[in-house]
């Protein structure tokens, strides 16, 4: 790293957006436009110098921020940096505050490894100060399809979650489980649980089982909300199968009707289920309105 630098108000006009910054996904300014108002500005911006003034380096949203408030000149901690220490200086201070969505955090590092080439994966979790397993899986969410990296920058689903869906191969499944995971809130161990029963393709046996436990007993309102979910996914990614292989047949009427009539029957089963959530929650919300 350079010389510590110095500490100097700069006027807001001569400092210009980092070349390196890691944030692509839009940003709520709201909580620290309020925070800034009401304290001012509790740490310096960092900045260094370039030809037409100088280059923000860490604080883009705060920078954002104080032009926001109509700041006329704002405190900064001006270092000669290089490239290359410009963006690590960038990204550690993110990581440090957790500003960095996933997809973000993942992209920064895929620029500083394979992009610029300015270091090993082993190299840049030393800098990072995070473990090479860390960067290595927040590097394998970037093979996600891009509509569930929409769905985990907006934290729709969790890191963990996301990393799960890459067990699957087929893009598709990926996809289907994806949506499924953002609109039913599927946690990690349940994405987990249902790749485990994907593989063995048992559908058959957990529709009968869950089937049975609701007609028997309607206590725990938890336990079988997250399990009826869990078969509805299922179902859900056995229909996706099925209309590929119903793709796949289209010169055989025959199979095709066959097909067809199986396709019906996988809808019926999810409607069947759904209504089954449905009823289980008017049951829970009239015992908890009688215990009121």
């Amino acid at each position: 790293m350079s010389a510590l630098g110095i500490i100097e108000n700069i006027e807001i006009n001569h400092i210009y957006p980092s070349t390196y910054n890691p944030r692509t996904y839009p940003e709520n300014l709201n909580g620290l436009l309020l925070s800034i108002n009401d304290k001012g500005l509790l740490q310096p911006l960092i900045v260094r110098p370039i030809r037409e003034g100088f280059e923000v380096v860490a604080g883009s949203r705060r920078l954002k921020a104080c032009r926001c408030l109509g700041w006329r000149k704002v405190q900064c901690h001006v270092i000669e940096l290089s490239d290359r220490e410009a963006f690590e200086v960038s990204l550690i201070e993110n990581i440090q505050r957790q500003t960095l969505n996933p997809l973000d955090e993942a992209e920064a590092f895929r620029k500083y490894v394979l992009e610029y080439g300015w270091g090993s994966v082993s190299e840049l979790s030393r800098k990072v100060s995070k473990s090479q397993e860390y960067v290595s899986k927040r590097l394998r969410l970037l093979k996600l399809p891009k509509d569930i990296q929409d769905q985990l920058a907006s934290s729709k689903i969790s890191p963990s979650v996301a990393e799960e869906l890459l067990s699957f191969e087929d893009e598709n499944v990926r996809l289907e489980l994806g949506s499924l995971a953002s609109s039913s809130h599927l946690t990690m161990k349940e994405v987990r649980s249902l790749a485990k029963i994907l593989k063995k393709n048992d559908f058959t046996n957990i529709g009968r089982e869950m089937t049975t436990s609701i007609s028997d007993d309607y206590q725990n309102h938890m336990y079988f909300d997250k399990n009826l979910r869990k078969v509805i996914t299922v179902l859900h990614i056995a229909l996706l199968r099925l209309d590929e292989i119903v793709a796949d047949s289209s010169e055989d009427w025959f199979l095709r009707q066959i097909l067809m009539e199986y396709r019906l029957a996988f809808h019926n089963q999810i409607s069947t289920f759904v209504k089954a959530r449905r009823r289980l929650d008017h049951i829970s919300n009239l015992k908890l309105q009688v215990n009121e």
